[in-house]
């Protein structure tokens, strides 16, 4: 089994925003748009992220009877 060393993203998806925190302790949001999202791909690149995990927050996506 190998260990993990390199940086891990973790990014909470929302309608409006990008939550994004490392394990380097760094937070910031980006507005979800294509915009945003290039340059929040930039950053994730510069950065040299390994791993990134995404979550889906907020309600619209539940179904519904």
């Amino acid at each position: 089994m190998s260990i993990m060393t390199g940086l891990v993203v973790g990014i909470d998806v929302a309608k409006d925003t990008l939550e994004v925190a490392t394990s380097a302790g760094e937070r910031w949001q980006a507005i979800n748009d294509l915009a945003g999202q290039e340059a929040l791909r930039d950053r994730l690149r510069d950065l040299g992220a390994e791993l990134m995990v995404l979550s889906r927050t907020g309600a619209g996506w539940q179904i519904r009877a």
